[in-house]
């Protein structure tokens, strides 16, 4: 079981997962359990961060006993999860405070985008002791089916990425991919510049706000590139690269929740073609 709590009100349960177990204990379900609670609350958390950045993880998981009455007993401690630990954006861990309403927000997104998941086989791996580690999660995702995955679940994936790593440089070029998910259109060859103009024209606001944008988009690739191939690593300009991280970070937030709010149907169901005939639209429009 797993449940997550307010600190302005620790009595109300806002979110509660569980999954009771039979008396003949079977170790594959229970760890295949302990796997999706810890799932589902590592999404719900990378959800909050669009709310404001936070270094909330889940670290362990607990088991109840139920009585005929419905009453729990005494959390028992059962074993580490799967979660993986995230960090702020400067690679510190730190309590963040967040209201109920901010809660729910995140799992209400995380509901929206599952219900707009197409239909997939249940992943169910061979039980071997390799599941009983963290590397369980990793056993599932490569049993999945490619094929099936969306543009939203390939970057939520990156995003984990984005916000597991403690090293500023690295979260700079775990953005690049998600950029690419979303506006490469599986172009090859030299496209920052497709790409760059592309986030500015759909994030939009004014001449000036689009022209900032694109420059930062574009100062994130050259970021990307230089960290992953040995080069030496140094913003345009005067920028620093905490400056670069906070804009990479504010802007993969404004991306994020335009898409999961607006836009999720289109990246999920439009073909790369027709997402590039949008795209140039935009920009030919503007």
């Amino acid at each position: 079981m797993g449940a997550l709590y307010t600190d302005n009100a620790p009595e109300v349960c806002i979110v509660q997962v569980e999954h009771l177990l039979s008396f003949k204990f079977d170790e594959k379900k229970f760890y295949k359990d302990l796997h999706n609670c810890s799932h589902f609350f590592t999404e719900v958390f990378d959800l909050m961060w669009l709310e404001r950045d936070h270094s909330i993880s889940l670290k362990a998981g607990f088991k109840f006993l139920v009585d005929e009455k419905g009453h729990y007993s005494k959390p028992i401690f059962s074993a580490q999860t799967s979660s993986e630990v995230s960090t702020l954006l400067d690679g510190s861990l730190n309590i963040t405070a967040f209201s109920e309403q901010e809660i729910l927000s995140a799992v209400s997104r995380l509901e929206k985008i599952e219900k707009a998941h197409p239909e997939v086989k249940d992943i169910d791996p061979t039980f071997t002791t390799l599941h009983k580690t963290r590397s369980y999660s990793s056993a599932l995702l490569n049993e999945a089916d490619y094929k099936t995955f969306t543009k939203i679940d390939i970057i939520r994936l990156f995003l984990r990425m984005y916000r597991s790593t403690p090293v500023m440089i690295q979260k700079i070029a775990f953005a690049g991919p998600i950029f690419d998910c979303l506006f490469g259109c599986s172009e090859t060859g030299e496209i920052t510049y497709k790409i760059s103009m592309r986030i500015a024209k759909y994030i939009g606001g004014t001449n000036e706000e689009q022209e900032e944008t694109f420059n930062t988009v574009s100062d994130i690739y050259n970021i990307r590139s230089r960290f992953l191939h040995g080069g030496i690593v140094k913003p345009k300009g005067e920028t620093t690269i905490k400056e670069l991280a906070e804009k990479c970070d504010k802007l993969l937030r404004r991306i994020y929740i335009k898409v999961l709010d607006n836009d999720m149907e289109m990246f999920i169901k439009t073909k790369d073609e027709k997402l590039k005939d949008h795209f140039n639209s935009l920009v030919w429009i503007n």
